[in-house]
C-alpha cells in the first residue's frame, strides 16, 4: 500500500499507515513500513517509534537510509563541504507544520 501524501493530506495519511500497519500487526503479519532516504531528516520516524511503541506495544527495526540531500551531490562526485571552500552544510525542511517557514541562518560571505 502506498499513503497520499499531499500538501494539506499529510495527518490523514499518517494515519492510515498507522491504521494499516496496526492492521498488519492485528494478523499476526510481518510489517515493512518502506521510507524513502533517511526517516531522521525531515521525516516522521521517530513520531513513528513512539507510535508503534505506545499505542501497538511494537519495538520496530530501524534501517537506516541515505538523505538525498548527501547521496545526490555524492553521485554526481560533487563534495557537500570542501577544505578552503565550505566548512559547514545546512539542511533545512522547505516549510514547516502549519506552514510555517524554516528559520535560516544570516548570509556569511565569508564562510
Amino acid at each position: 500500500r502506498i499513503a497520499k501524501k499531499r500538501p494539506g493530506c499529510a495527518e490523514e495519511a499518517q494515519q492510515q499507515i498507522y491504521d494499516w500497519v496496526a492492521e498488519g500487526v492485528g494478523n499476526n503479519r510481518s510489517v515493512v513500513r518502506l521510507k524513502i532516504g533517511d526517516p531522521f531528516v525531515f521525516g516522521r520516524g521517530a513520531e513513528e517509534i513512539l507510535e508503534f511503541r505506545e499505542t501497538m506495544g511494537i519495538e520496530p527495526v530501524v534501517v537506516p537510509g541515505i538523505s538525498s540531500s548527501l547521496a545526490a551531490p555524492l553521485a554526481a562526485g560533487v563534495p557537500v563541504t570542501h577544505r578552503g571552500a565550505a566548512h559547514q552544510v545546512i539542511l533545512t525542511t522547505g516549510y514547516g507544520r502549519n506552514g510555517t517557514e524554516p528559520a535560516l541562518p544570516p548570509w556569511a560571505p565569508h564562510q
